[in-house]
């Protein structure tokens, strides 16, 4: 296990490459092993969950090569095992695996993911879904089976609420079918990123609007799966590493210049930088933080809202923009009851905040920040109080580091790149 250390205030400078997608990365990997031969993954970032990922599939009998961010998958003699619990307990994206499974062999099962700690995402959501597809579901409280039971010609329904993952698993699933309309389907990039990838092993699939989405099974999929042994894609970007890191350069006054960096994925955020007067610039794929005094930055109300309103994931780091902004910052958090608890963690470095309920709270006018151990609550989380230790007094530790590294890719050397003052400690 270890920390983070970070020493008090520094103006960050000089230039970030942001890494590749771990939202996209994982259930594109998943859905990989839908093609029966080699599928080979540019850009994949090198972090815990996915090496976690690549364990359960090589598990199953796939044959695994990751060097230099490149992975090489050869799904041709995948077994259909059952995946149990010491593989599955700490990577709740385990559960993108059942549906292709289900496509290709007509059942899966695996032990119960355990969920993440900001909202308790039971899989029953996903299991209802599904059963309107005609796929048969036996359950425990330790295991889920699942079994096609009726492959019908043609599905059509709502999901009950907008998710990321729900729309995931479906578009894996739907894909071996002959065609499906699904509405209230989540559009956010690594969500398209996922779909351009179905494409690129020939299933058709149709936006309608941004919430709605038809799925047609290519008919001669089976007759090019005989010759076609290879498919490659590209992973695309993080947008949400790029408002991280856009965050981190304008409360530390200085120019920070953000390359890989696209503007359409990034409106709402865009949208509450400018309004907080953070001065920024686009240009092609690339953006510039210009020195900011954030004594004169505006507070702001944020709420949080599915792509592409201001998304969850983003709320805790903005949050430390406006422990500096002048009077009273608002956030409404409208998605997950737990995502708030980082500000108890704020509190501990003298940030003024009031917490209203588990999804409201106000943040007040600027104080400065003060040194103190404090813990990384989730994915999120973590990279926030990273951002407060960069700017309170004197010298910061972060504690329960271990979620930061599921999520970002040389997190700690890209911050020294731009002349930050932190470092990685062994807790023995």
């Amino acid at each position: 296990m270890s920390k983070f250390i970070i020493n008090w205030w520094k103006k960050l400078s000089w230039e970030v490459q942001i890494s590749w997608s771990k939202n996209a990365a994982l259930p594109i990997i998943c859905a990989s092993i839908l093609f029966k031969w080699t599928v080979i993954l540019k850009n994949i970032p090198n972090i815990a969950d996915i090496k976690t990922l690549i364990k359960i599939l090589e598990f199953l009998g796939a044959k695994i090569k990751f060097e230099n961010n490149i992975l090489e998958i050869n799904s041709e003699n995948l077994e259909n095992k059952f995946i149990p619990i010491e593989l599955v307990h700490s990577l709740r994206w385990a559960i993108l695996l059942l549906w292709p499974l289900l496509a290709r062999f007509w059942k899966a099962e695996m032990a119960q993911p355990w969920w993440c700690l900001i909202w308790r995402r039971p899989a029953n959501a996903h299991l209802n879904a599904f059963s309107e597809m005609w796929v048969k579901i036996l359950e425990s409280e330790k295991n889920l089976r699942l079994e096609v039971w009726e492959k019908k010609e043609k599905y059509k329904f709502s999901m009950s609420e907008i998710s990321v993952t729900w729309t995931e698993n479906i578009l894996s699933f739907a894909s071996y079918q002959n065609f499906s309309e699904i509405s209230l389907c989540a559009s956010e990039p690594h969500v398209q990123d996922l779909c351009h990838f179905l494409e690129k092993i020939w299933v058709k699939i149709e936006w309608i609007w941004s919430h709605k989405l038809k799925i047609f099974w290519n008919t001669s999929l089976p007759f090019l799966l005989k010759w076609k042994k290879i498919v490659e894609y590209t992973i695309t970007n993080d947008y949400l590493e790029i408002w991280t890191f856009a965050v981190a350069a304008a409360i530390t006054w200085w120019n920070v210049l953000i390359k890989w960096a696209k503007e359409w994925d990034l409106d709402s955020f865009w949208l509450k930088m400018k309004e907080a007067g953070v001065k920024f610039k686009h240009s092609e794929n690339e953006v510039e933080i210009f020195e900011n005094d954030p004594k004169k930055f505006k507070p702001v109300k944020i709420q949080t809202w599915v792509f592409p309103a201001f998304p969850t994931d983003l709320q805790a780091p903005f949050a430390i923009l406006q422990t500096i902004a002048n009077w009273e910052g608002k956030i409404f958090e409208t998605l997950f009851e737990k995502r708030l608890n980082f500000l108890f963690e704020l509190e501990q470095m003298w940030a003024r905040i009031k917490i209203e309920n588990p999804h409201q709270a106000i943040i007040f006018w600027w104080k400065k920040l003060k040194w103190a151990e404090v813990t990384s609550c989730d994915l999120r989380a973590g990279a926030a109080v990273v951002l407060a230790g960069l700017i309170a007094d004197w010298q910061s530790t972060i504690l329960n580091i271990k979620y930061i590294d599921r999520w970002y890719e040389n997190f700690e050397e890209k911050l020294k790149n731009l002349w930050a003052e932190i470092k990685r400690k062994r807790i023995s």
